[in-house]
Order: C-alpha cells, then structure tokens, then sequence
C-alpha cells in the first residue's frame, strides 16, 4: 500500500531588470538541487566578517551617495563649497583604500579616478544646466565614464560585476541626479524628493517591492564572493 503525497512549492524570483546579468544576484535559473559552493557562499555571506563588511561598504557609499547630491546643489545654487568638495572626493580615496586589500594598490587608485571622472562629468552637467546651456555634449562625455567605469569593475570582478548591468545601475543613478538638479532649478521640490527616493533604492537601500538589491549590496557581495577566503 502506498500513499500520493502532493507538494506545493511556491517559488520567489529576483526581478531586477537586469537580473539575467548579475549572475550573483540572480536565483531565478538555480537548479532544483543546489550544489554544496552555492551553500557555503550563503553561509559565508553570513558570517559576522562578512556582516560586518557590507555594513562598512554601505555606510562608505552612503557618504558618497549624499556627498555627492550636496555638493551638486551647492554647485546649481551658486554655493559652490572647497569644504565640500573636499569630503567628497575623499571619501572616494576612502571607498578605494577599503577595497585596495583585496584588489592591490593599482586597482584602488584605477577605482578611485574612475568614480572622480564620473564626478566631474556630472559637474559640467550642473554648471551648464545651470547656464541654460544644451547638456548634449556634457551627457555623452558622463555616459563614456560611466561605460568606463563599467567595464573597469568588470575587469576586475567578471563574474559578479557585469559591465551592462553596472553601466545601467550607474546611468539610472546618474540620470536622477541630473533630473533632481533640472527639478531644484525649476523649484520643483517634490519631483526632486521623487528622484532623490529612487536614487536612495539604487545605490543604499534597494527596492522591497521588487526585490531589486542596492548598488552597495552587489558591490559589497561581489568582493566577499571572490576573496571568500578572507570572510572564513
């Protein structure tokens, strides 16, 4: 004699849109039976070392991220701050002297002009947006950063950084922050809070209704995936 026992599964899919390139991120093609690195690598994301690491990564990029939103409003507001300045671009030198253990001193500083030629792009954006100057020419120079920037993180983490996905994390990112200038310069307060949220999901808190995880967390978990070594 033998008994039918039906099993109902529900099943949970990561919907970033661009999932299908963040291989780390993505559980949405695991198979069924999951081998036993897929398992350590969880365990290893949970081990106090780890933690405590995406805090540090996090709180890192929250400098930046807010830094950053400061500086650029000092800028369109003719409040233009060396004291400002000063911190931001520090605390990129800072984000990069963090990840330099892992990476070596030559892809620190590589990591770290990267992000300040993303900076500075996004600088003659404001300046020309605040001159009624077209932003064409300016755009195209910030979007060749950013594809730089992609393809440099990718080149150093193939697996777990792919250069489309980073490019469009940080083109999303980008294009907020313009879009929040372009709002303070028309006194458009709420768009500009709108734009700021969303920015906050990409790069810090990510998306709860989507799944979609933050800059900060792909960034932090694609370091302690390829040193798990270090995270033991």
């Amino acid at each position: 004699m033998y008994k039918v026992i039906t099993h109902n599964i529900k099943e949970e899919h990561f919907d970033h849109p661009m999932t299908a390139e963040i291989g780390f991120q993505n559980y949405s093609n695991v198979a069924p039976k999951m081998n036993q690195t897929s398992f350590a690598r969880d365990e290893i994301m949970l081990k106090p070392n780890s933690v405590e690491f995406r805090m540090s990564i996090e709180s890192l990029l929250s400098r930046f991220f807010w830094r950053t939103r400061d500086y650029l409003i000092s800028l369109l507001d003719s409040r233009e701050s060396s004291d400002v300045e000063t911190e931001l671009y520090k605390n990129i030198d800072q984000i990069g002297s963090f990840i330099e253990p892992y990476f070596g001193t030559s892809i620190s500083n590589e990591f770290d002009n990267s992000v300040k030629d993303l900076i500075k792009n996004l600088i003659f954006i404001v300046r020309d947006i605040k001159a009624n100057k077209d932003i064409t020419v300016s755009r195209n120079e910030l979007s060749t950063s950013i594809h730089a920037l992609a393809n440099f993180l990718y080149r150093i983490n193939t697996t777990q950084w792919p250069e489309d996905a980073v490019f469009s994390i940080f083109s999303d990112i980008s294009n907020n922050w313009i879009g929040q200038i372009s709002s303070r310069k028309n006194k458009d307060w709420i768009e500009d809070m709108i734009l700021v949220n969303k920015n906050e999901e990409l790069m810090l808190s990510g998306n709860p209704e989507s799944g979609e995880p933050p800059f900060s967390e792909i960034f932090a978990k694609g370091i302690i995936a390829s040193n798990q070594e270090r995270f033991i």
